[in-house]
């Protein structure tokens, strides 16, 4: 009997911790305490829910270690100035580093980033991998951020293909954002990275150079086509480009070694039959056409000029000159996490959100040279 005396105390002992930690935590992020706020003293928690001492403080202790509450000794308990709520982003990746075949240099490029913009800006991004793995402990772990409130919103780094019920859960209790491009579909807001201004740009400019027969390479994977679309076709029309014969590949990135067998076949072609312009429309494709094009001894861009989307900033420089064209992954982040921000304020900002291409010389003038030390209220405030 005594044993069940005890179980059922404690029992009763964790019931009132749980109410005590959600009913405190759901008035700061209310806002019925705002940040830097002093909050009531231990004794009037105590009154107010019928408790001990020791049960208020265990309370009072998980607040603190989860960041909502700052305590000052001898004067009183604070809500936090950053609460999580307010300052916390979750940043998550369909994919893990550690698998190379499914990671790429969009994600690489958005981790290095976002930890930069962390630090210039004092928030906290949070990064969560294999999310389309509901059994993986980052999901585990997203969920309790959820639950617990320690997010101001979550930042998909890419789509999750099928996208489980819990996802969609978390999108209803926080603020979400999806990196992807205008054709998805989905219940989240979307900051647009989309296809058809980089291959407008590239086209262009390989028009300037005195281009008329190009090839074009794309991601098999993300178009879930291996032909050319009619609007793509149009674009290149537009320019006075064509595509030479066999000129139009879409490859997996997973694959992206293939890229380098496949320029060199194209361009062991005749003069006239090969293509004079090159467009690729995935960055992970780079590396491997160059090497094909120095194996192959083609000359750039006497040869052929070689126009590429590109995020910027580019970790490591091309082996040949390369034109490129793409999205700074400093604002695409600023922009979603001024989305979250937005929403917080309760605001109603619009679920697609731009953002602009640009060419590696424009990125570097906005940048003077720097892109590094750029103010990122530059990248929220377009926002």
């Amino acid at each position: 009997m005594r044993g069940m005396k005890r179980r059922s105390t404690d029992d009763r002992l964790v019931a009132k911790h749980k109410e005590i930690l959600a009913a405190v935590r759901e008035e700061i992020v209310r806002g019925l305490y705002a940040p830097g706020a002093l909050l009531p003293t231990r004794e009037t928690y105590e009154k107010r829910f019928g408790t001990t001492a020791p049960t208020v403080q265990k309370s009072f202790d998980q607040l603190l270690n989860d960041g909502f509450v700052e305590v000052l000794h001898r004067v009183g308990t604070f809500v936090s100035r950053t609460p999580p709520h307010l300052n916390r982003y979750a940043l998550t990746f369909p994919s893990h580093p550690a698998e190379p075949h499914r990671w790429s240099r969009f994600h690489d490029v958005v981790q290095s980033e976002a930890t930069r913009l962390a630090t210039r800006t004092g928030k906290e991004i949070v990064f969560f991998y294999d999310l389309w793995k509901t059994s993986s402990p980052d999901f585990a772990r997203l969920q309790a951020d959820v639950e617990g409130q320690r997010l101001a919103g979550i930042i998909h780094a890419r789509p999750i293909l099928g996208v489980s019920d819990d996802i969609r859960i978390f999108s209803s209790a926080v603020p979400t954002v999806m990196i992807a491009s205008p054709s998805w579909t989905g219940d989240f807001a979307v900051v647009r990275m989309e296809y058809e201004p980089v291959l407008e740009r590239s086209a262009a400019y390989l028009a300037t150079q005195n281009r008329r027969r190009v090839a074009l390479l794309e991601d098999a994977e993300g178009l879930g086509r291996h032909k050319l679309a009619p609007d793509r076709a149009a674009i290149l029309t537009r320019h006075g480009l064509t595509l030479a014969r066999g000129a139009h590949a879409a490859l997996p990135t997973s694959c992206a070694y293939t890229a380098r067998y496949w320029i060199k076949l194209l361009m062991a072609q005749s003069p006239d039959q090969r293509p004079d312009g090159l467009i690729i429309m995935d960055d992970n494709f780079v590396d491997e056409v160059c090497q094909g094009l120095l194996e192959a001894g083609v000359r750039i861009p006497q040869d052929l000029c070689i126009a590429s989307h590109h995020n910027h900033p580019r970790p490591v420089p091309e082996q040949l000159p390369v034109h490129v064209f793409g999205y700074d992954a400093t604002e695409v982040i600023a922009s979603a996490m001024a989305y979250i921000d937005r929403r917080r304020a309760g605001d109603h900002p619009s679920h697609s959100i731009p953002v602009p291409v640009r060419s590696a010389e424009e990125q570097a003038q906005r940048t003077n040279g720097k892109p590094h030390d750029r103010p990122v209220a530059a990248a929220v405030a377009a926002f």
